[in-house]
Order: structure tokens, then sequence, then C-alpha cells
């Protein structure tokens, strides 16, 4: 804007909100002569949609100013006493009821015929909305309908509170009083949330939680503890502890359900769907995928979003995101992607617990927030009863991915620096009194680790060719000790350490990190924690290259309790350990059943999550190759237990995983990765198994070829000699004995470079060799 009127104070007239008659008329009169404000508010007045229409062409009036000629004395058969409040869709009134004789509120859409349709849509949306619901945290409707002049209206509960921020900070009726203590405003909140859990168990989702639409009343309804189910356990416990404290004399009163969605296909209900692109709602309170007007993504989740928000702005005073002041694109991109301040680091009285309850209520993926708004009071009823909370903080692997897609720098330090920090910060961010101490430690680490990653570059190391594996060997030590003053950190950067020997098959050398790393993570965050789970699937994997299966399967047990636990059923951590126990057990010929299940359920959860993430416009295009790739890898891992049964129904179906797994990893990598490579050879050996030798040999050859052209399998590799191999088969099943021959030399001789003569593969290939040059081959 080219002047200095603000945009705060342009929202608040658009909307309604501005109740002194001055200040409208101020406004009113330089939006007439300022062409950047009239082309702004033109602006806001779409994003809110063609019900909203204060501001236009309206006097601008207040409430003391308003005569009585222009205050209806009724409209039908109740008495207006008072206007009480307007807004974008018409006047709400302070009116009584003749019979039964009471005092009501009345809201009206003004304007008769001139009405548009969507004003009557949105208007007629609360009424029904609202005549789903009864419950003591929602105000009630009584009755609707319409004037002769077409005016509509509805009648619901008079609610003399004030609203939810200005009581909780003491701002009540009759001027100042004392701010509202942490256990009172938790109770307070908790009635919040079990008035929307009701309106979502029937069907309802609210879209516009904020304070303003909630107002506390000091006597509420039905006395102390009205709002707080009879429940003889854990609320039980509640009512007997808390319920003579201040708080038991007053009680939330939620309002405004003109934006709710009716979550069933309703014909009777206008459809949300005809407000796609519209932000609908108030933008600082908004879940992501509000802020993005996607009302396809939008769910109860949405709700439980605001409500975290909420509580947020009730313990700090201040907002996960200041959109204040701000361009409305720049807003929104901070809602979607800016991780919001701790609660604790903007209020050091907020308790680890509770900080941690709010910020999964307020996760940008609704997969990681509470999953309904009943699960978000279950959580603080556990801290009001000192019972553990449910809520864990984020895995360091979940933080990994989210940092290094945000931050541009190298992939190999990127993920080492990145796994460091939040290793460390998983366990210590929760110790207050070592907040401080963060900054220091991330320099350490990123120094540190920048040199493993200096050591590696060949151009800085003077060398023509180094490795990772160089860089490891000669800095692992050091990198071991650097912080033995801080073991979490030490856990950290040594699982990491450990998971790159294990990638090169350095087995010996992985085993004494991860070792390492799960020890100190159980003895300093126990075996509950993410973190803990993280190290257990990690050495599993090890144990398992290893050859010592009965030790990886335990470890994978005890990942697999922690990860149902800490993350849910419908989580990728889960899904990744399920998908490694059923990989295992499937080379159990007695356990081939139990496998199968495991592979299903692993397959079942990574599809749902595939899903999430290619729905979800916040998601990157790596995200959606590591969730893609993620079914792919549980469909290989299938097939080939499908493969090993022999039968005809069950090869049938390991081709159609195989070749899905195929297709998955061909739009993931592109046509010449080794990951296709690899598919189309385990696709080629199933062909073989059928007899399909045309078909077998075609992705033996399409294998080989992708992995030739690749400078790091090249011509001397262990998977082209298995390929090589497979190829001499198909020859020799042909009968094609000068061919089969060739190939099983290359293999032979490929397999002697790299393994010497005794290894197994070695021995294969030998075999092969001699039936070919002995001439049983042909008989």
């Amino acid at each position: 804007m080219s002047c200095d009127m603000s945009r705060d104070r342009l929202w608040a007239w658009v909307q309604g909100e501005e109740d002194d008659a001055a200040e409208r008329n101020e406004i009113a009169a330089h939006v007439d002569l300022c062409p950047s404000c009239k082309s702004l508010i033109a602006e806001m007045r779409d994003i809110l949609g063609d019900f909203q229409v204060v501001g236009q062409a309206q006097p601008a009036r207040g409430r003391g100013d308003e005569s009585s000629a222009m205050q209806p004395e009724f409209i039908a058969d109740y008495r207006i006493v008072r206007r009480i409040g307007h807004g974008g869709m018409g006047v709400v009134y302070e009116a009584e009821q003749a019979e039964p004789r009471r005092p009501v509120a009345l809201k009206v859409i003004i304007g008769g015929g001139h009405v548009s349709e969507t004003q009557i849509r949105f208007f007629q949306r609360e009424v029904q909305t609202l005549a789903r619901l009864s419950h003591p945290a929602i105000a009630g409707i009584y009755d609707a309908g319409q004037t002769p002049d077409g005016n509509h209206f509805f009648a619901m509960e008079l609610v003399r509170g004030v609203n939810l921020l200005d009581f909780c900070t003491g701002k009540r009726a009759g001027g100042e009083s004392r701010p509202l203590s942490l256990r009172e405003r938790l109770l307070l909140f908790r009635e919040i949330c079990e008035g929307i859990s009701y309106a979502h168990q029937r069907g309802v989702i609210h879209r516009d939680i904020k304070p303003a639409n909630i107002l506390v009343t000091e006597t509420g309804v039905g006395g102390a503890g009205a709002g707080i189910p009879e429940d003889k356990g854990r609320i039980g416990g509640l009512l007997s502890a808390f319920s003579r404290g201040p708080a038991s004399d007053f009680h939330p009163k939620i309002l405004d359900f003109g934006l709710a969605r009716v979550m069933e296909d309703d014909p009777s209900v206008p459809s949300i769907h005809t407000e796609s692109g519209r932000l609908l709602g108030t933008l600082p309170y908004m879940s992501p995928e509000q802020a993005q007007g996607r009302p396809d993504l939008i769910d109860i989740r949405s709700d439980v979003y605001s409500l975290g928000v909420v509580l947020y702005q009730l313990l700090t005073g201040a907002m996960p995101h200041d959109v204040s002041g701000v361009a409305l694109h720049v807003a929104v991109r901070m809602i979607c992607e800016q991780t919001p301040p701790s609660p604790r680091a903007v209020n050091r009285s907020v308790p680890d617990e509770v900080a941690t309850i709010i910020q999964k209520a307020i996760e940008k993926d609704p997969a990681r927030r509470y999953q309904s708004a009943a699960a978000l009071v279950d959580d603080i009823d556990r801290y009001l009863t000192g019972q553990p909370i449910q809520a864990r903080p984020p895995s360091t692997m979940y933080q990994v991915r989210k940092l290094v897609m945000r931050h541009k720098i190298p992939a190999a330090l990127a993920a080492l620096v990145v796994l460091s920090l939040t290793g460390g910060g998983i366990g210590m961010m929760i110790q207050a009194n070592r907040v401080e101490k963060e900054a220091a430690k991330v320099r350490r680490i990123s120094a540190v680790l920048e040199s493993l990653y200096q050591d590696a570059d060949p151009e800085r190391g003077g060398r023509s060719q180094v490795t990772v594996l160089d860089a490891l060997d000669s800095r692992a030590q050091e990198l071991a000790g650097e912080f033995e003053d801080d073991p979490l950190v030490a856990a950290a950067v040594r699982n990491t350490i450990g998971n790159t020997y294990k990638s090169l098959s350095e087995y010996q050398a992985a085993d004494q990190h991860l070792s390492f790393a799960l020890k100190t993570r159980l003895e300093l965050l126990g075996n509950h924690h993410p973190d803990t789970a993280e190290s257990m699937n990690d050495l599993g994997e090890l144990r398992y290259f290893q050859g010592r299966l009965k030790e990886a399967e335990q470890l994978w047990d005890a990942a697999l309790l922690i990860r149902r636990e800490v993350f849910g059923e419908d989580a990728e951590e889960t899904a990744e350990t399920l998908n490694n126990l059923g990989n295992l057990r499937r080379k159990d010929t007695a356990r081939v059943e139990r496998a199968r299940q495991d592979l299903e359920e692993a397959l079942s959860i990574r599809r749902r999550v595939y899903a999430r993430v290619e729905t979800d416009s916040l998601s990157t295009a790596r995200e959606r190759k590591i969730a893609r790739n993620n079914v792919a890898q549980t469909l290989n891992n299938l097939g080939g237990l499908l493969r090993s049964r022999k039968k005809p129904e069950d090869l049938l179906q390991a081709e159609r995983s195989y070749r899905e797994a195929l297709r998955m990893r061909e739009e993931s990598f592109g046509p010449m990765h080794p990951q296709v490579a690899k598919m189309q050879n385990n696709l080629g050996k199933l062909l073989q198994d059928k007899g399909d030798l045309d078909g077998a040999e075609q992705c033996f050859q399409t294998a080989l070829r992708i992995l030739r052209a690749d400078p790091e399998y090249g011509v001397q590799h262990a998977y082209v000699a298995r390929l090589l191999h497979s190829m001499a088969e198909v020859k020799l099943a042909r009968g094609d004995i000068i061919a089969a021959r060739t190939l099983a030399g290359e293999s032979l001789t490929m397999r002697r470079r790299l393994f010497g003569e005794n290894h197994p593969e070695t021995i294969e290939s030998r075999r092969m060799q001699e039936l070919l040059t002995s001439g049983q081959a042909r008989k």
C-alpha cells in the first residue's frame, strides 16, 4: 500500500469487527479517496467470499448511535431489545421470545430479496449445523424462519460472557480481575475441545475456531463441572482434584458455526466445494491445508490445528505465526512452511509436556497431529493427572527429512549435520535449562562434520581418488570422542557414522558405533522414545546383514512396539520395521505366513502414506519419491516371498507385485537407474521360474545395459556378474551352449577378481562353466 492505512484496520472494517463508529467513518472516507486501499478491499472481499458485504455502501454506525427508527421493534415473534453485534452476514440482536419467555440472540440477514444466494446458503448451513448440536459448550439454536419481507433469521441461546482470550488474561465483566492459572486455562480449554469433539462426532467441522468465537460465562450451564463427563476413572480424578477450584464457576460457549462443514455427503446441506480456492476462516488460526484454500484436504484434524493455535496463544500470549502486516501470499507461506517457535521459547513457564502437546496439535502434516479433538483432550487429562502423555517430540529421522529439504547444503554433509543436530535436540530440547547451549552445540557439530566432508572432497584433500570410507576411517575415532560431554549428541553422530559404515558393508566398524548409540539412548531416553526405536531398527539391519538373524528379529520386534506406541499404526516408521521383519521371516519356511502378514500390513500402511503425500500440496518432489519408493520396496519383498512358494497362483501374484514395483521405481528414478536394474533382474528371475525365457532374457539384458552405463557399477561389479550368470542360465535353457559358455566365463572371471576362489558366487560360476565344458549340458 502507498498510504498509512494498516491491513489490520482494513481487515477489521471489511469483516465488520470495527465497533467504533468514528473509526468506521474514517476508514470508509479513506477508502473512497484511496485507489490503493480500494483495490486491496476488493481483494479482501474476494478472499472472504461473496457473503461478506460489510463496508459496501452501508452507512457506518456504532452501537450507541443507531436510532430506534433503524431498529425494528419486532422480528417475527421476537421483541428486539438492542443490537449487540453486526458482521458480514447481517445483524445480531438481543431479543425476547414470547413463548417460552426467554432472552435470545437473534441473527438476521438484512436485505430481503436483495440478499445473494451465497449469503443465504451460508446462513442456512449455520442453521442446519446448529440443529445437529446440543452440548453444554455450544450455544444452542431455538428457532429459525423468514419474515414476510424476506429477511432470514434464527434465534439461539443468548450468551452473556467475555471472549476467551480476555477472560483468561483477567479482562472480565465488571473490570479487571486476576488472570487464570495454567491449570485453570487447561481445564477451560479441555471443555472447548470436548464441545468440538462432540460436533465432530455428529459430522460437523467448525473451521473458524478462535478466541473471538468462544465466550466464557461466569456461571455456565449445569453448575460446576459442566461439560466434563462423569467418568470414575482418570476423568473422575480430574473432577475430584480440580473441580473445586476457581475454574469450576466458569465455562465456555462456542459460537459462530457459519463456516462449518458437514462431513457426510448430504444433498440437503450446501456443498463446501463451491468455495474451493477461497480462504474461509481466520488466517492466523488456519491449518496449512485450510490456508491454501483446499477444502478437499480439510477434515477434523484441521480443527485440531486451530485448537492448538488457540492453546498456544492462551499460554504464551503470542501466535505461532505472526502474520499481521504481511501480504496474504506471504502469510500463507509462513503457515504452510515455517516452523513456529516452541511455546517454551516464547514463555519459559509453559511446562515441557504441555509444549509437546501444543506442538503435536499444530503439526503441519495432518497425519502427525492428534487425530481427533478427543485425543487432544486425553493428553491434557494425562498431564493434569500426572500421567505420561502420549505425544512425543518429533523423531530424529522426521526432522532430518524436513531440514535437509529446507537447507541447500551438500547432501552428504547435510544428512550428517542434521542428524547430529536433531539427535541431540530430541534428547535435550525438553530440558529447559539447556536451551541456551543449543547454538554452541550446533556450531561444534557443524565444524567437526564439515571437516569430515572436506576430507572426502578430492580437490580439498589433494588426491585424485578419495572415498567416504577413507574420510570416515581417518576421522571416525575423533568424531566418536568429540562429544563425550554430550552423550545424546554423541549417540546421534555415531548412529549416523554407523549407518554410513553399514551402507559400505563395513560391518565391524558399523557395529561399534551403532551399538554405542543404542546403549546410550536406552540409558538416557528409555525404551519408549522414537530415537531409541531408530537405533534398534538400524542395529537390527546390521545384525541382518551380519547373518545374526535372531538378534535382528529381537531388535526389530522391540522397535516395532515403540513405533506403534509413538507413531501409531499408520506411520512410515511403523511400516519400515514391519517391512524388515517380513523380509527376515520370509526366509524361514515355517513362518512364511507370518512374514506375509507383516509385509502386507507394511504395504497397506505405505500405500496410505504415499496417498497422503501425493495429495498434500505441501509435499516436495523428493518426499513423494521417497514415499513411492518405500511402496516399491515392500512390493519387491512381497514378490520375493510369493516367488519362493512356487505355486502358480503365487507366481502370478508375485509378477504383479514385481511389475508394480518396477513401474514405481521407473517413475521415481527414471528408466536408467540401478534401482530399476535390480527390479528388472528380480522380474527376470521370476519369468525364468515360470518358463518365460524370452521375457526373462529381455529383463536381464535391460538390467545389464543400465548397470554398465552407470559409473558406480561399470563393468566390474557383483551385480553385473550375477546378471551375466542369469543370462548364461537362460542361454543354456535355450540350448545355445556357445553363448551360455561365453556369458558364464565372463561371470566367473569377474567373480574371481571380486571375491576370490572360495566365495559361494565364484563356486556357482565355476560349476556352471564345468557343466558347459564337460558336454553334460548337451544331454
